[in-house]
C-alpha cells in the first residue's frame, strides 16, 4: 500500500459524506458517555458495598465491580478521544506509531502480578487496594498482543477504527455471546432434566444436583464445582457444552466487527490487526472476570489467562482473515474454513481446560493415600497440561506468522 494511498477505516472509503463522519462520532461519544456512567455505578459500588456488608468476604466482589469500572474507564476515554477527534478535525493516528515496544507491555505485566499478589495478602486493605492491581494484570496481556500486531504489521491502520474492534470484542461480542449462552444454556439444561427424570433414579440425582448448585452459589466455593466434575454425567454435559456449543457460538460473533470493512479499502493487513483487536478485547473482559472467581490461586489464574488470550487473538487474526478472504477476496469458503479452525482451537482448548479441573481436583482427594495412587492421576494432568502447552504454542506461532510485515511487491 502506498505512502500516498488513503488510510484504511471502518468508516466509508472514497468520498465519504460528511454526515457519515459526524454520526460516527456522534455514536462514538454517546458510547462513551454511556460507559462512564457504568463505570460510576460500578464505582460507587465498589466503595460502598464493603461499608454497608460487613462480616462478609467483600473481596470478590470488589474485584467485579472495580474491574468493570476500570473496563467502563479505559474503553469510554478510547472512544471519547476517537469521538473529539472527529468533531475538531484531527486526523487519527496511525496504529503502528502509537503503542510502545512489547517489552514494556512484558515489564508491566510482571510488575502488576508481583504487587497484586503481594496486596492481595494484605487484610483490611485488599479490598480496595488489590483490584486495581487485578485489572492490570488481565488487561495487560491481551492489549500487549494488540501493539505486537500493530507495530509488527506497519499497516495504514488508524487507531479509529482499532478502538472500534477492541471495543466490540471487549463489549459488543462479549455481551452477545453471554446472551446466547445463557438461552442455549437454558435450553441444554432443561434436556438434561428431561433425560434425568426419564432415568431410574433420575429425579434423586436431580435434586442432588440442584443442592451441589445452590451451595456453590451461596458459597463461591470453586471446590465445590471441582466436586461436581467428577461426576461423570456432569463432566461430560459440561465438556459438551464448553466444548462444542461455546466455540461455536463465541467464534461466530468475536470478529464479527471486521464483515463491515469496506472492499475497496481494506487490505489484508488491515482485516488481521482488526480481527486481533477483536479477539483481544474479548480475552480482556473474559480474562479479568474469570480470573476473579479463585482468588487464592490469583497468579495462577492469571498466568493461565495469557494462555488463554493467545487462544483468542489466535482465533481473531484467522477470522480477520477469512472475513478478508470473503469479503475483499470473495472467497467465502474461506470463511467457513477459518470458523472451523477457530471453533476446533477453541473446542479443543476449553475441553482439556476442564476435563484438567476435574482430574485436579481427583488429584486433591488422593493426595491423603499411598503415593502409589498419585501416579495414575498425574498421568492424565501431565497429558492435559501438554495438550494446552500445545494449543497455546500453535496460536502464539500463528500470531506471528499472521503479523509479518508484508514483503515489498515489484513495480
Amino acid at each position: 500500500m502506498n505512502e500516498s494511498s488513503p488510510s484504511p477505516s471502518f468508516l466509508p472509503a472514497a468520498d465519504p459524506p460528511p454526515n457519515n463522519l459526524i454520526v460516527a462520532g456522534v455514536w462514538m461519544l454517546v458510547l462513551a458517555v454511556f460507559l462512564f456512567s457504568c463505570s460510576a455505578c460500578a464505582g460507587i459500588a465498589y466503595l460502598v458495598v464493603p461499608l454497608t456488608a460487613r462480616g462478609f468476604d467483600n473481596l470478590p466482589g470488589n474485584v467485579i465491580f472495580g474491574s468493570l469500572a476500570g473496563i467502563g474507564i479505559f474503553l469510554g476515554a478510547a472512544l471519547a478521544w476517537q469521538g473529539a477527534n472527529i468533531f475538531r478535525r484531527r486526523e487519527p493516528r496511525v496504529a503502528a506509531k502509537s503503542f510502545p515496544p512489547s517489552i514494556i507491555f512484558i515489564i508491566l505485566f510482571l510488575f502488576a502480578a508481583i504487587i497484586g499478589s503481594i496486596v492481595l495478602t494484605l487484610p483490611g486493605i485488599a479490598t480496595y487496594a488489590f483490584p486495581p492491581w487485578h485489572l492490570l494484570a488481565g488487561a495487560i496481556p491481551p492489549i500487549a498482543f494488540v501493539a505486537f500486531a500493530a507495530r509488527r504489521l506497519k499497516s495504514n491502520s488508524h487507531m479509529r477504527a482499532l478502538v472500534t474492534a477492541l471495543t466490540w470484542g471487549a463489549l459488543g461480542a462479549s455481551s452477545l455471546a453471554i446472551a446466547l449462552e445463557v438461552l442455549v444454556g437454558i435450553a441444554f439444561l432443561i434436556l438434561i432434566a428431561i433425560v434425568l427424570t426419564l432415568m431410574p433414579g433420575g429425579m434423586a440425582a436431580l435434586d442432588q444436583l440442584q443442592s451441589e448448585i445452590l451451595l456453590s452459589r451461596g458459597t463461591l466455593d470453586p471446590r465445590v464445582i471441582q466436586r461436581l466434575l467428577t461426576d461423570p454425567g456432569i463432566l461430560l454435559a459440561v465438556i459438551g457444552f464448553a466444548a462444542v456449543i461455546v466455540p461455536v457460538l463465541e467464534e461466530s460473533v468475536k470478529a464479527l466487527v471486521v464483515a463491515f470493512i469496506d472492499p475497496r479499502r481494506t487490505t489484508l493487513a488491515d482485516a488481521t490487526l482488526w480481527g486481533i483487536a477483536a479477539g483481544a478485547g474479548f480475552a480482556l473482559f473474559e480474562g479479568v472476570m474469570n480470573s476473579s472467581i479463585d482468588l487464592n490461586l490469583w497468579v495462577v489464574n492469571i498466568l493461565a489467562r495469557v494462555t488463554a488470550a493467545i487462544i483468542h487473538v489466535a482465533n481473531g487474526a484467522t477470522m480477520g482473515r477469512g472475513w478478508y478472504a470473503a469479503r475483499v477476496e470473495g472467497r467465502w469458503n474461506r470463511l467457513l474454513i477459518a470458523f472451523l479452525i477457530s471453533v476446533l482451537l477453541h473446542a479443543v482448548w476449553n475441553g482439556t481446560a476442564i476435563a484438567l479441573s476435574a482430574l485436579w481436583a481427583d488429584f486433591g482427594d488422593r493426595l491423603g493415600g499411598p503415593w502409589e495412587s498419585l501416579i495414575p492421576a498425574g498421568l492424565p494432568i501431565a497429558l492435559c497440561g501438554l495438550v494446552l502447552a500445545i494449543c497455546a504454542s500453535s496460536g502464539l506461532v500463528w500470531i506471528i506468522h499472521t503479523t509479518r510485515p508484508a514483503l515489498p511487491t515489484a513495480s
